[in-house]
């Protein structure tokens, strides 16, 4: 084709915008994949910051008041288990003296013969043990009998399951069973919940007036209480 041609040089010149505007473009889509770069790390450091900020104003400030809420959060979701076990069996030895969880069980004791009637309920552990009849050589009493000639005595009792002796074992735990230590500790953690309750909230809300109150009453009651027994 001759370069003299018209339509040679309008080809050329077209050839020559082409390439122009492909290297616009991509120019302009080099700028734009820096502009979203540029926004989204100025996004996410801003989106860092935020969090920092957050972190710095929420961090409580770790006064008396916290660590009194913090220890009794954790205590107290540590001894819920020593509660359970010291409140059922608080309420099963409140009503010892019923037939609560109790079952029948049969003994026979080889005692002395021709002991006074006096003498039975010491010897048989029974408590206000008083003879109803005696047949011949046989006393009957409420529980059972004994046989003066023979000194066999025959007696029924209410007993706890075995299954709840355990628990109604640690509620009267002496200070020379090893399980004495447990108990002290658990004393102290309920003493301790009951005074960093008064550290749950802020002084002046109504929630620690009512608080307040609740204490008040709460002790008038146990002095009621004691009142009475």
């Amino acid at each position: 084709m001759n370069p003299i041609d018209p339509k040679f040089n309008s080809l050329t010149q077209l050839n020559k915008c082409s390439v122009l505007f492909n290297q616009a473009g991509y120019i302009l889509q080099l700028l734009l994949l820096r502009t979203m770069d540029w926004c989204h790390g100025r996004r996410f450091c801003n989106l860092i910051n935020f969090i920092k900020m957050e972190k710095e104003t929420s961090r409580p400030k770790r006064n008396i008041r916290w660590y009194m809420r913090f220890l009794h959060n954790k205590i107290g979701f540590f001894i819920v288990g020593l509660v359970l076990i010291y409140g059922l069996s608080g309420i099963i030895q409140t009503y010892r003296d019923t037939e609560l969880l109790k079952h029948e069980v049969m003994h026979e004791v080889q005692l002395s013969a021709n002991l006074p009637v006096s003498e039975l309920g010491p010897k048989l552990k029974l408590r206000d043990l008083k003879p109803l009849k005696t047949e011949g050589d046989i006393v009957y009493y409420k529980e059972g009998t004994y046989n003066a000639s023979t000194g066999m005595a025959k007696y029924v009792t209410k007993e706890w399951y075995s299954w709840i002796l355990p628990f109604t074992g640690l509620h009267k735990s002496s200070s020379k069973s090893i399980a004495h230590y447990f108990t002290t500790i658990f004393a102290i953690a309920l003493l301790f919940m009951s005074i960093s309750a008064f550290w749950m909230f802020k002084p002046g809300t109504k929630l620690f007036s009512s608080g307040v109150y609740l204490t008040i009453a709460g002790i008038v009651a146990a002095i009621i209480l004691l009142l009475l027994k």
